[in-house]
């Protein structure tokens, strides 16, 4: 939980509704319900941070109590599996690798920001508290939810706060869901419960396999549609203080004095304290900087993503990606948390198999959806 732990800010509901929140489990007893039931908690259907991050550890304790909190140095491949130095020294040898180290290390930061002082300019993910901004002027560059999320912070901690959207309107997601009004029967065709991508997509994304076999334009067209810029309907009111200026887009940034000098592409400029850019990431696990050069090197990978097959295996036998950087081969489910039980279940089976710990025909796992 350390991303969002570290990397999120106090005060940040979740995007994903409470149902498709709960981390990935074989066994019952582990869901967010789970977690608000035992410790008596009333969870709204909005999840706020700091009560996932107290399920996040919750889970921990329960599923996984004995976890070695030292950090991996190092990831090397040896002759008989990999090993990986840690952080104090010692070494661990496994046949087996799955690296599930989050999207913390693709933070993206546009070039066209880099002549500003790092005072001057950060990414959404740096910032925990916003309050050291209260009475700054502060322009935020993005049109999803991190950037509508941050302003609304922003403006609750007292900066008078602008938002640059570069598409011509922002996309409201609406805080009503049409499946769930639908007879039972239906729904439960209709929907799969992940609430990744919108109705009929929503299938074609909670299927990896099927995902998997389409045409390459067609994933592109699915990912893009479960994943572009949008934002909570409930945060419109919160944004009410901060001025939205949309199909307009950043084209030269420079210091000014204490802050930053913005030309837009509009033809109007700005004058600002700080600069936000909720500006997402791009996976590339080549800035995985644990990972050994001449490992990675072997890696096969298009546009920064290792290519896996659908037990999240690459092309380095042995070595399995989780999460994110699963998503070029699999497809968007694998960036949310409603995503980690077809993940955990896949990856498990997939060792288990090779050490025989469960017989071929008695695998619970097809990997047929």
């Amino acid at each position: 939980m350390e991303f969002w732990q570290h990397r999120m800010p106090r005060g940040m509901l979740l995007r994903s509704s409470k149902r498709s929140s709960s981390i990935g489990h074989p066994n019952a007893g582990f869901c967010l319900d789970d977690y608000a039931t035992q410790n008596g908690a009333e969870l709204p259907t909005t999840v706020p941070l700091q009560e996932f991050i107290n399920y996040g550890r919750w889970f921990q304790r329960r599923a996984v109590p004995e976890c070695d909190c030292r950090r991996v140095s190092k990831l090397v491949a040896v002759s008989d599996g990999f090993c990986l130095l840690l952080e104090d020294g010692d070494a661990v040898h496994a046949k087996y690798v799955i690296v599930a180290a989050g999207i913390g290390a693709f933070a993206h930061l546009p070039q066209l920001f880099n002549g500003l002082p790092v005072e001057k300019v950060s990414h959404s993910s740096e910032h925990t508290d916003f309050r050291r901004f209260a009475g700054m002027r502060v322009l935020v560059v993005g049109g999803g939810q991190s950037a509508f999320e941050s302003a609304a912070l922003l403006s609750e901690s007292g900066a008078d706060v602008e938002i640059v959207v570069r598409a011509s309107r922002v996309i409201w997601l609406s805080a009503t869901n049409v499946i769930r009004h639908l007879p039972s029967r239906l729904s439960a065709i209709l929907d799969p419960g992940t609430d990744v991508g919108p109705l009929g997509l929503n299938q074609l994304a909670a299927r990896p396999r099927l995902f998997a076999s389409l045409p390459y334009p067609l994933q592109t067209f699915i990912t893009y549609r479960c994943i572009r810029p949008a934002v909570a309907a409930w945060l419109n009111k919160r944004v009410a203080r901060a001025k939205v200026t949309t199909s307009t887009e950043v084209t030269r940034a420079s210091a000014n004095g204490k802050g930053a000098r913005l030309e837009l592409s509009d033809g109007t400029t700005r004058h600002v304290d700080h600069v936000l850019l909720a500006t997402g990431y791009r996976v590339d696990v080549s800035r995985y900087s644990f990972i050994d050069r001449d490992l990675s090197r072997s890696i096969s990978h298009f546009a920064g993503y290792p290519l896996v097959s659908y037990r999240f295996e690459s092309s380095v036998k042995g070595l399995f990606f989780a999460g994110a950087a699963a998503a070029l081969s699999l497809g968007p489910l694998f960036r949310f948390v409603a995503g980690t039980q077809y993940c955990a279940r896949a990856i498990s089976e997939a060792i288990a198999l090779r050490l025989e710990l469960i017989p071929r025909q008695q695998r619970v796992f097809t990997g047929q959806t």
